[in-house]
């Protein structure tokens, strides 16, 4: 199983460069990172302000040599769908040929609404990523668009749009049923999310009782309709991850997360949503992930230390 990371520390532009070499010495196979303006902390609610995804990705291009790097994923509201093309294409350049193209339909209202970007439905929102995705896939196998949709009408003629030597891979983002359904039809990979992100704003309580069982059922969807149309389909999931020092640590962690939520302490010590622990038990829970079928997982770590203290785990989960 690869495993990829996020590090909080990198909505700091000055020191991304110094995480990116730390991550690809440590071993990890990728740099997945998040492409919003702000979301709330878990913790106080208040707006959590990021860097802009895209440029760090590419000043982590510029320091490393080995490490995939992936949009975790872009938003598909605040920008065109060229503009999406142009960005991966430029970082997939910029690396030699690492990038992978990561987009999902978006979910936090308060952020678009703060751009001043329209909110649509979530039917609307998943048929415009479809359709991006459509042209995503129509440039990068020909080096030219000409589509028009529902949402979207392109026409980039060949030359338009800087040349891949090759197509970055393309992973759909999805939590709710419908997303599953639709990623699965266009997407060269899904990521799993918790079925949490409805209505604009993320429900901690149903993010936090996402199981294994959960995940399982995802993949089975995803599976029945890469088949139904002659192929296979490889799944990911992306959990929050704090790695704490002690199981004593972990567990009061655990609990006090509990306590918050107003979940059952037994909630949290099976959630796939926020996995909280030692190195050892953190391992213990992505391995369920490979189980249920996932050859990748990505560590969205909620503390700057995770990478160090995943590491010495890292062998173990690369070998599942």
């Amino acid at each position: 199983m690869d495993v990829y990371i996020y590090q909080p520390g990198m909505h700091s532009p000055e020191q991304a460069a110094e995480q990116a070499r730390r991550i690809e010495e440590l071993g990890y196979d990728g740099i997945a990172m998040p492409d919003h303006l702000f979301v709330p902390s878990f913790a106080t609610g208040e707006p959590n302000p990021y860097a802009h995804g895209p440029s760090i990705l590419a000043a982590c291009a510029a320091v490393t040599s080995r490490v995939r790097l992936m949009t975790l994923m872009a938003s598909n509201l605040t920008r065109s769908p060229v503009e999406l093309v142009q960005i991966v294409s430029t970082i997939h350049r910029l690396s030699g040929g690492r990038a992978e193209f990561g987009i999902g339909a978006g979910w936090f209202r308060e952020e678009y609404e703060a751009m001043g970007v329209a909110f649509p439905n979530g039917r609307e929102r998943i048929e415009r990523l479809g359709e991006t995705v459509q042209i995503a896939r129509q440039f990068f196998s020909t080096g030219a668009v000409r589509f028009e949709g529902l949402h979207y009408a392109v026409s980039v003629p060949e030359g338009g749009l800087l040349p891949v030597e090759s197509a970055p891979p393309i992973t759909v983002g999805a939590a709710g049923p419908n997303a599953i359904r639709a990623a699965a039809r266009v997407a060269d990979r899904v990521d799993f999310q918790p079925d949490a992100l409805q209505g604009g704003v993320v429900d901690l309580v149903r993010y936090n009782s996402f199981t294994v069982e959960r995940l399982r059922a995802g993949i089975e969807t995803v599976r029945g309709l890469a088949e139904e149309a002659g192929r296979a389909l490889p799944v990911s999931q992306s959990p929050f991850v704090s790695v704490t020092e002690s199981a004593a640590e972990g567990a009061g962690q655990r609990q006090a997360m509990a306590d918050s939520l107003g979940l059952e302490r037994s909630v949290m010590e099976r959630s796939l949503g926020t996995i909280v622990g030692t190195a050892d038990e953190v391992a213990d829970r992505l391995a369920l992930s490979a189980e249920a079928g996932c050859d990748r997982v990505r560590v969205q770590a909620l503390h700057p230390e995770v990478a160090d203290r995943l590491a010495p785990v890292l062998p173990a989960l690369k070998a599942l």
